[in-house]
C-alpha cells in the first residue's frame, strides 16, 4: 500500500481501513496532503480483506443510466444556498422524516472537510453546497453498516469513488440504503486547502470560518467563490480567494488517481448521479430562473420510485429528459478525467520551500484579464436584469469553452 504506483491507483475511499478486522490500517496524510492507507505490520494478519475490498477494478457499474431528470427543490431559499437545484436537500428531508439519517460532507468550524452524520432537518445546512476538496470519511462506512442492520433508512452522498468504496465495503445490496454520487472535476489536496485557509487568514488579519465555492450572489449562472470571516464579514470576486480553484482547474493540486479516474463512467454503482445544468433553458425554459437546477442520472428502479414519490409529496419539481443529450451537453466531467499538468511534480516539490502565496504566484498567477473580470462582475451585479443577462451569457460561453477543452484534450 505504498509507493508511487499505488498512489496513482488509490482513490482514498478508506474502504480498506474500515474493513480491516484488526484495525491495522489508518488513513495517513502524505507529503502532498492526501490521505493514504498506512499499515501497522505488527497487527496485520495477511487476511487480504483490504485488497479484496478495494473498489478500483473490483466494482462493476451498469453500462447506461436508466433515466435522466432535471430537478429543483421547491423552496427557492434552499436552492439559493445550494450548489444547483438542491436535489440532495429534497431527498434528505424525506429520509429524515422517515426516521433515517443522512451522511454527507461539511466544512467544519475548523474549515476541514469531513463526512458527518445528520439526524435532523436543521442540520442539513451543514452539508449544503460544494466542497472543492477531498473529505475525510473517518469511520462513516462502519456507522452506515450499523444503521443499515438496524433496518434504518440511510442516505449517503459523496464522490463516485467514495460511493464505490462504500458499496465494496458493504458487499451486499440494502433496500434501505440510498446512494448519491456527485460528478467532479477531481479532488484537490486537503493539505493545500489548509494552507489556502492559513494564507487568507493571515492576509485579511481575521480567521476564515467558511468557503462557499459556488455562491449565488451573482446568480446560478455566474456562481462565485465567497469567503466568510470570524467577524461576520465576507469577500468575493477577488483573485486571492480564487487561487485555490485556479490550482485545481489547472490540474496542479489534484489527487494522482484523478488523472485516470476509475469511476468516470456513464453508469455508476450509486442510485443517483448529480451534476449541474447550466443550459437548463434548452431543456426546460420554465426552470430557467437563475436559482439553480440539478441534472440527475438514475441508475436504479429504487431511485426512479424515489423521485416520483418526492414530486408527489411536493418536495421537488422534476422533468424527465433524454439521458444521452443531457450527458453530451452537461455531463462532460462524467466520463473525462482531469488533465495532469506537466508541472504538477514541480509544484509539489516547490511546496516544501515556498509559501502558499509564492506557490500560487509561480504556478497560477492572476492576470489583468482576471482583475478586469472581477471588477465587471461586481459592477454587473448591481445593474439589474441587463447585468444578470450578460452574466448568464458569459457563463454559458465559458461552459461551452470548458466542454470543448475536455473533448479535445481528454
Amino acid at each position: 500500500m505504498s509507493g508511487k504506483q499505488n498512489k496513482e491507483i488509490c482513490c482514498g475511499c478508506s474502504a480498506c481501513s474500515n474493513v480491516c478486522p484488526k484495525d491495522a490500517i489508518t488513513m495517513t496524510e502524505d507529503e502532498e496532503g492526501f490521505l493514504y492507507p498506512s499499515v501497522e505490520q505488527k497487527k496485520c494478519i495477511q487476511c487480504g480483506c483490504c485488497e479484496q475490498v478495494c473498489p478500483v477494478g473490483n466494482t462493476t457499474a451498469p453500462g447506461h443510466p436508466y433515466a435522466a431528470y432535471l430537478i429543483q427543490e421547491m423552496s427557492d431559499q434552499v436552492r439559493l444556498k445550494s450548489t444547483s437545484g438542491a436535489a440532495v436537500n429534497a431527498i434528505a428531508v424525506n429520509v429524515l422524516r422517515n426516521g433515517g439519517c443522512v451522511i454527507g460532507a461539511e466544512l467544519s468550524e475548523q474549515v476541514v472537510c469531513q463526512h458527518i452524520v445528520i439526524e435532523n432537518e436543521e442540520e442539513l445546512r451543514r452539508i449544503q453546497g460544494s466542497k472543492y476538496v477531498q473529505s475525510d470519511l473517518g469511520d462513516c462506512f462502519s456507522v452506515i453498516r450499523r444503521e443499515l442492520k438496524k433496518e434504518r433508512l440511510v442516505l449517503f452522498v459523496g464522490m463516485g469513488c467514495q460511493v464505490a468504496g462504500l458499496k465494496a465495503y458493504l458487499n451486499k445490496e440494502y433496500d434501505n440504503l440510498i446512494t448519491i454520487d456527485l460528478a467532479c472535476h477531481g479532488v484537490p489536496s486537503p493539505g493545500i486547502f489548509r494552507e489556502y485557509i492559513e494564507y487568507l487568514t493571515k492576509k485579511h488579519h481575521k480567521q476564515v470560518t467558511n468557503v462557499v465555492f459556488r455562491d449565488k450572489s451573482y446568480g446560478y449562472s455566474a456562481s462565485n467563490v465567497k469567503v466568510y470571516f470570524s467577524d461576520g464579514t465576507s469577500t468575493d470576486c477577488r483573485n486571492d480567494i480564487k487561487t485555490f480553484t485556479r490550482l485545481m482547474f489547472n490540474g496542479l493540486s489534484l489527487r494522482p488517481s484523478c488523472y485516470e479516474c476509475a469511476f468516470k463512467t456513464e453508469g455508476r454503482v450509486s442510485d443517483l448521479t448529480l451534476f449541474d445544468c447550466a443550459m437548463v433553458g434548452t431543456y426546460a425554459p420554465e426552470f430557467d430562473d437563475d436559482k439553480g437546477t440539478t441534472s440527475v442520472l438514475v441508475h436504479s428502479e429504487k431511485a426512479i420510485a424515489l423521485i416520483k414519490a418526492e414530486v408527489l409529496n411536493g418536495n421537488m419539481r422534476a422533468k424527465r429528459v433524454n439521458a444521452e443529450e443531457l450527458i453530451k451537453s452537461e455531463g462532460t466531467m462524467l466520463t473525462a478525467s482531469a488533465k495532469r499538468n506537466p508541472k504538477r511534480e514541480d509544484f509539489f516539490e516547490d511546496r516544501t520551500t515556498l509559501s502558499y502565496e509564492e506557490l500560487t504566484k509561480k504556478y497560477a498567477p492572476a492576470t489583468s484579464i482576471m482583475f478586469v473580470g472581477n471588477l465587471v462582475k461586481r459592477t454587473l451585479r448591481f445593474t439589474g436584469p441587463l447585468g444578470k443577462s450578460l452574466l448568464k451569457m458569459n457563463k454559458r460561453k465559458s461552459i461551452r469553452e470548458y466542454q470543448k477543452k475536455y473533448k479535445s484534450t481528454f
